[in-house]
């Protein structure tokens, strides 16, 4: 990174390129970014690592962001 945000942010959507366009901002941005592809996804990497920031869709298949 350059110079960028200390922080990761996880993004979960269930929309490829959206979270994908996000992604890539984000990174350019100087974040260090995680993607989940769905809800469920998204809370095994919760469990597993320190986050920052999530940014979620409202709904997604089987576990959504509400």
């Amino acid at each position: 990174m350059s110079g960028g945000p200390d922080v990761d942010v996880l993004l979960a959507d269930d929309d490829n390129d959206l979270r994908e366009a996000l992604a890539t901002g984000l990174a350019i941005a100087g974040y260090s970014v995680v993607e989940a592809r769905n809800g469920q996804q998204a809370v095994r990497l919760v469990a597993s690592r320190t986050v920052g920031v999530v940014g979620s869709d409202i709904r997604m298949p089987m576990v959504d962001g509400r």
